[in-house]
């Protein structure tokens, strides 16, 4: 496929106006005019690149940035820039999806919902950031937020370990909030909206803190 057009495809799907002023959404490298075999991952690692290499992929499409913050000088020493060297020799362009996905409709948020089994998804109008989603349990084996990290590790395949909660692992719940990657800044939305729980990455102490406060629990799941 020509670059030009794959670019009109993929920004009618995903906006780029969509993201956010801060971020780095669409073309990270952009190699060639033509793209035949296209890779889809998380994120750039090393060993996405030798998987890539290893196939035969031209392009790869990510959600996570490859270049987050301006780079004032490509040093083959650190990680970053050795990866984008490592891409370019091998021919390889980068194209990323980060906010702009997420905030999308049938996007990052939406997909976690249904992979949950959330009844009822919904986008919060309240919600300026277009990130909060809430929906309830339709399970109704799950009654208790310890019951919902057990049934949240099955239905994700994630150990139970892997989630951090701040909050009662015995108070009921039925209505649950959440927002993927680090969402610490609508914890008092999802407590407005009267969920028992709200699900995000990256909780930091005093976001743990301001939640038993106003009496919401947080399950930190990770970015």
């Amino acid at each position: 496929m020509d670059i030009k057009n794959f670019t009109e495809i993929i920004e009618e799907i995903v906006p780029p106006a969509l993201k956010e002023d801060w971020d780095n959404t669409g073309w990270q490298l952009k190699l060639g005019q033509d793209t035949e075999k296209v890779l889809i991952a998380l994120e750039i690692t090393d060993s996405v690149i030798d998987e890539a290499v290893s196939i035969g992929a031209d392009l790869i499409i990510t959600h996570h940035p490859l270049i987050f913050s301006p780079m004032n000088m490509i040093d083959n020493n650190e990680v970053i820039s050795s990866q984008i060297i490592r891409l370019i020799k091998s021919g390889i362009s980068v194209y990323s999806m980060h906010t702009s996905f997420d905030r999308l409709k049938g996007g990052n948020n939406d997909y976690l919902g249904e992979k949950l089994g959330i009844s009822g998804i919904s986008s919060v109008t309240a919600d300026e950031s277009g990130y909060l989603r809430t929906g309830y349990i339709a399970d109704e084996a799950v009654s208790t937020v310890t019951d919902f990290i057990e049934y949240a590790s099955s239905k994700l395949g994630i150990p139970g370990g892997m989630f951090r909660l701040s909050g009662n692992p015995d108070s009921p719940v039925k209505k649950i909030g959440w927002c993927t990657g680090s969402g610490s800044f609508l914890i008092k939305a999802a407590a407005n909206e009267d969920c028992d729980i709200f699900i995000t990455g990256d909780l930091k102490y005093h976001d743990a803190q301001l939640a038993r406060a106003i009496g919401i629990n947080v399950i930190d799941a990770g970015h």
